[in-house]
């Protein structure tokens, strides 16, 4: 039988610049829960962010991915990742991306090549309500801006771009993971598996 689910309150109970904590009492077959979690304090819209999966388009043709090496301070560690970032008020999605793509990594993407009917996918939503959207880019190498990429950083960041070869993208992962003792989303640990699945 199904439960019977209902939200009784939400609060906020502590909030900084990034983030808020948040606490939800719901019941389920009568019997009550509090649960804690997180959102973002720059909430302005539908969405909190955005993110890119990038394929460069060389001169000579080869098509990479586009990764990045991010410095995350509550792990102490860089993290393998995509680019992404945060909506600013009153932002398009797509608008956002490529702001995101060009700070991050320098690279110029192509508007044409964004489908902007995307889904809104979830973090982690057992602990946060963050939500964005994930937009596959291409860059095309041979314009003047993406020959030599200049980065757009914030003072507090500290990002490494990667590129990888298609082909063998799974084994240029681990590669990374292991040379670098990058931190791994969960996320892109499955993208790996995935890749190592669907070669079998």
């Amino acid at each position: 039988m199904e439960p019977k689910i209902k939200e009784k309150s939400r609060k906020t109970v502590a909030s900084g610049r990034f983030l808020k904590i948040g606490e939800t009492v719901y019941t389920k077959d009568g019997q009550e829960f509090t649960w804690e979690f997180i959102e973002r304090s720059t909430k302005s819209g539908e969405i909190d962010s955005v993110l890119a999966i990038p394929f460069l388009k060389t001169a000579d043709g080869q098509v990479k991915l586009v990764m990045i090496g991010v410095y995350r301070p509550p792990v102490g560690k860089f993290s393998l990742e995509f680019p992404s970032g945060l909506m600013e008020a009153n932002e398009d999605p797509v608008d956002c991306v490529l702001r995101e793509l060009k700070e991050e990594t320098g690279y110029v993407g192509e508007r044409d090549s964004i489908n902007s009917d995307v889904p809104i996918v979830h973090t982690t939503p057992w602990k946060s309500t963050e939500c964005g959207k994930a937009y596959r880019v291409m860059i095309d190498g041979s314009r003047p801006e993406n020959i030599n990429p200049k980065q757009s950083l914030e003072a507090d960041e500290a990002i490494r771009v990667h590129l990888l070869n298609v082909e063998n993208a799974e084994e240029e992962i681990k590669r990374l993971i292991s040379a670098n003792d990058y931190v791994v989303i969960s996320f892109i640990y499955g993208i790996i598996e995935g890749i190592a699945f669907a070669k079998k």
